[in-house]
């Protein structure tokens, strides 16, 4: 379950990153 917690916080980390 760790992975998919980890996962999800890269995701959102990128989408954060995505918007200026």
């Amino acid at each position: 379950m760790k992975k998919t917690i980890a996962v999800l916080m890269v995701m959102m980390f990128l989408a954060l990153s995505a918007f200026p």
